[in-house]
């Protein structure tokens, strides 16, 4: 009989808090279309992003529970950005009726960007990986799935960093013009695509690199830690070859998204359906992720 998973849910997500309305404020005050465009994508990504980590989250509840056991099926582990600047995550351990509170606290960040969304940070990362592994002393394979904006180069990121570092109209202002005249991003999820004016240094720049995403599992699997299957739900989220190569053996399998079609890439209540039919939870969840994601290995 396999030994009881361990389902580990990281959502860097992104929530309106008074420095991003601010923000807002500043940028519809300006007359360009690119301060229309980011007021509006900051507008959808607060309100929707917080929505799709929700449904996640319910999903994933609903599918783990058996019966009166709410974590009949796996131990749950869940970091988001809101439970971390509150100063803890959250577990559900076999027995367990409801999600208990972990201290969890994250160190000080002078970028704004990483003060809002600490997730995005790699020694919180590790830390995260830390925590899971101090409570599971690697005696349960782990299923991670983390959930964050991305791009070429990171995995985890926020939305902006330039911008939230403003703290005026005309600071905004400076910092737009400034952005407009580098290299264009690639897409992102959701209907408000910014095309060309959407830059690479506005779509950060900062955050948790793919190099060190793969060297954070080699710690965690250094220490005894054994990854069933490792999903990143984020924008470009696929690995260089050289990348996945250099994973170790313990992380069994990576699925990475490459096309997303919203801010909801993974119908758990579809693979928690096929795992109630016999499949394991790994091998459910891989069959319904589909064309929009990669198996990297």
């Amino acid at each position: 009989m396999s030994a009881r998973p361990t389902f580990v849910y990281y959502a860097n997500e992104m929530r309106m808090t008074d420095q991003y309305r601010h923000l807002l404020g500043c940028l519809r005050q300006g007359c360009s279309p690119t301060h229309a465009k980011l007021a509006d994508r900051i507008e959808e990504d607060t309100r929707e992003f917080p929505i799709a980590v929700e449904g996640d989250l319910i999903a994933i509840r609903r599918g783990l529970a058996d019966g009166n056991h709410p974590f009949a099926h796996a131990d749950l582990f869940v970091f988001t950005n809101q439970s971390a600047l509150s100063g803890h995550a959250q577990v559900g351990h076999r027995g367990n009726q409801e999600l208990q509170r972990i201290p969890f606290t994250v160190p000080h960040a002078d970028r704004m960007a990483f003060k809002l969304h600490p997730l995005s940070r790699p020694e919180v990362f590790t830390e995260a990986l830390r925590t899971v592994s101090r409570q599971t002393a690697g005696t349960s394979p782990i299923i991670l799935v983390t959930k964050s904006h991305g791009n070429q180069s990171l995995t985890l990121t926020s939305l902006l960093s330039v911008l939230l570092d403003a703290k005026t109209a005309e600071e905004v202002d400076r910092a737009v013009e400034v952005l407009k005249s580098g290299p264009a991003s690639a897409g992102v999820p959701g209907g408000s695509f910014l095309g060309p004016d959407f830059l690479l240094e506005v779509w950060n720049g900062i955050g948790t690199q793919k190099g060190v995403y793969t060297q954070c599992l080699q710690q965690a699997c250094a220490g005894g830690e054994v990854f069933d299957l490792v999903v990143t739900e984020s924008c470009n989220a696929n690995f260089p070859e050289y990348l996945v190569d250099a994973l170790p053996a313990e992380v069994r399998r990576f699925q990475a998204l490459v096309n997303p079609t919203s801010y909801t890439n993974v119908p758990y209540d579809v693979a928690f359906e096929r795992m109630r039919g016999g499949q394991s939870l790994p091998d459910a969840l891989v069959s319904v992720l589909g064309e929009a994601f990669v198996r990297e290995r």
